[in-house]
């Protein structure tokens, strides 16, 4: 069969869409990961949890950063630099306070059954994030910094703004203190570059592209990263920075971007298939949902199955994964029907002129 492009719904890239719900399908994968090994489920120092880890760490949130960048300039454009940064940055600081509370009080109220038991202290120590949600405040501070510079503008702008985060990046690479602001300083030049090259020229350059020529473009990727990754010595961008060597960090970061292409080239190709389209698309579009929400149906499905007395890591594996992207799907739906808006965006009366978001679906769009 012929794959034909999906026409694009309402003006959104789908390819976008796909690469978004490939990311999060892939950060979902690696948390449940994480979970089973400190539950003790896994071993957390086998080769193959390594190797597994070490893989999915390389490209996920690298490609969450470069997509997060592309509609910085769009969203500056269109709405005004003050405006832009108010809105966004006011929803993602409400939705870090607020799932930062919403988890931390399950881990409260279940302390006896977590891996990671805390204090209700704790839960007030915004300083340090809860677990995933480090990447809500990371993108406070890397789109306030990025709109102002614009690198957009001129070409000077454009290398000088790369050139400064390629060299934060690489001086952060592997870093995981768990602090607001280092916290995945490393990923800064991907969401840069995102920012500098903008969705107007992603989608002019990847509209070119047949299914042929992604696919080939896709093979060659993924032949760099599986030989490089089996046969060189890495960092990822966000661990590993005590074991660190200036090699390791150099073809980390290489292999990242490899990644990045791997799964733009994979999003490409999906894009022409309407039914695979419609599906990853569809996760895609809810990513800051499942983004926010999901840990804790890991830590609910992992405990249910626990006291069943259930020890298959299989089990473990597809219902905790089923659950990471079930739950917050089902979550989003309801709160959408029953109008419980807060979840998901802020009051209107934090954004600019009281309008709502009710239109950002994805973690990383404007």
């Amino acid at each position: 069969m012929t794959p034909t492009i999906e026409p694009s719904r309402a003006g959104r890239d789908l390819t976008i869409d796909v690469a978004r719900g490939l990311a999060i399908i892939a950060i979902v994968a690696g948390h449940v990961l994480r979970g089973l090994s400190a539950a003790d489920l896994v071993d957390g120092r086998s080769a193959g949890y390594v190797a597994t880890d070490t893989l999915l760490y390389t490209f996920h949130l690298a490609v969450f950063a470069w997509l997060a960048g592309l509609f910085v300039r769009r969203g500056v454009e269109r709405r005004g630099l003050r405006d832009y940064l108010w809105d966004r940055n006011a929803t993602f600081i409400y939705l870090y306070v607020l799932w930062s509370f919403v988890q931390g009080g399950v881990k409260v109220l279940t302390s006896s059954l977590v891996n990671t038991p805390i204090t209700v202290l704790d839960i007030f120590d915004l300083v340090h994030p809860e677990g995933h949600l480090w990447f809500l405040p990371w993108l406070v501070i890397v789109t306030t910094i990025v709109a102002i510079a614009k690198p957009w503008s001129s070409l000077m702008r454009g290398v000088l703004t790369f050139l400064t985060s390629l060299i934060m990046s690489l001086v952060a690479w592997g870093y995981s203190g768990g602090v607001i602001g280092p916290e995945g300083a490393s990923l800064w030049v991907f969401f840069t570059l995102g920012a500098w090259i903008g969705d107007s020229k992603f989608r002019e350059v990847t509209s070119r592209f047949s299914w042929r020529v992604s696919a080939v473009m896709l093979l060659v990727a993924l032949a760099f990263f599986l030989v490089g990754f089996s046969v060189l010595s890495i960092t990822p961008p966000t661990f590993g920075f005590e074991m660190r060597t200036p090699l390791s960090v150099g073809l980390g970061f290489l292999l990242s971007t490899i990644g990045v292409t791997c799964v733009l080239a994979l999003a490409r190709i999906i894009s022409m298939f309407p039914v695979a389209t419609r599906l990853f698309g569809y996760v895609g579009s809810r990513s800051l949902q499942i983004y926010l929400a999901h840990g804790i149906a890991l830590s609910g499905a992992r405990i249910v199955l626990s006291l069943c007395g259930v020890q298959s890591l299989e089990a473990h594996l597809i219902v905790g994964f089923g659950a990471g992207l079930g739950f917050p799907l089902l979550l989003a739906w309801l709160a959408s029907r029953l109008r419980i808006r807060v979840l998901f965006e802020p009051p209107a009366f934090l954004l600019p002129s009281g309008q709502r978001a009710s239109e950002r679906k994805s973690l990383t769009r404007s």
